[in-house]
């Protein structure tokens, strides 16, 4: 955050990491993260970030590529007043951007002043999501404006979406009923996105300004079992993931 982008550099965990509450912020406008982060199926677990910042998350603005790498009861929290807010275990996703093979855990909390994007991976994406899911619960809430939530993105900007799913519960209130926008896949989407082979689960619960229902309906509706059959054990990398879980886990 202090001006190192990564930027042709490849970095790869090669344990699991406990973050013991600790809040951690990789990446801002000025400085995102733009190199290579390869989980290489190890866990980032017990982050709890509470922040006024606009990027708010364990990545705050990627530019690069993160892969292979789950992100397990984390906390994130935004309170930003001051502008546009990005909440999620990634905030911010440029159209250079990618992730893949990566899962998130936890909540999700948005609570802004003016436009806020809160997604169970992703707050705002442009870039591309492949083979990824979400099981965060995530809630949006504008007092001014616009309200984005969605179980795995919150605002699909010209992005792509491939093989992905998400079961979290999602709320959004924005500022009235016409400000508040949310789906169990992605809280909204621009038309230019593209969105293929994904699921959101049949049990979430969306919750549209205080009252029961969804604003975008993008991604099959089906229930857990059903999305890790015939989506996650027939599209998915088998030499990545191990599916003898009720959610798919890294091998």
């Amino acid at each position: 955050n202090n001006g190192n982008s990564f930027e042709g550099k490849f970095i790869l965990l090669t344990c699991d990491v406990n973050l013991n509450s600790a809040s951690i912020i990789i990446g801002d406008a000025e400085h995102p993260f733009s190199g290579v982060f390869n989980g290489s199926g190890h866990t980032i677990k017990n982050a709890v970030i509470s922040t006024d910042a606009q990027y708010a998350g364990l990545f705050g603005y990627c530019n690069g590529t993160i892969r292979n790498l789950s992100v397990t009861n984390i906390s994130v929290t935004s309170t930003c007043q001051a502008t546009n807010a990005y909440v999620a275990p990634i905030a911010y996703l440029s159209e250079n951007g990618l992730i893949e093979q990566v899962y998130a855990t936890g909540t999700v909390t948005g609570n802004c002043g003016f436009s806020v994007y809160a997604g169970g991976l992703v707050g705002y994406a442009k870039g591309t999501v492949n083979e990824s899911y979400s099981n965060c619960t995530v809630t949006a809430t504008s007092s001014n404006y616009i309200a984005y939530a969605g179980g795995l993105v919150g605002y699909l900007d010209n992005g792509t979406l491939t093989d992905c799913f998400a079961t979290g519960n999602v709320t959004a209130n924005g500022s009235n009923d016409a400000y508040s926008r949310n789906g169990g896949l992605v809280g909204n989407n621009t038309s230019e996105s593209v969105i293929t082979n994904c699921y959101r689960s049949s049990a979430q619960t969306l919750t549209k300004y205080s009252a029961t229902g969804s604003y975008n309906a993008e991604g099959t509706a089906a229930l857990l079992a059903d999305i890790v059959s015939d989506l996650c054990k027939t599209s998915w990398d088998a030499d990545t993931w191990n599916f003898v879980y009720e959610y798919p886990i890294h091998k």
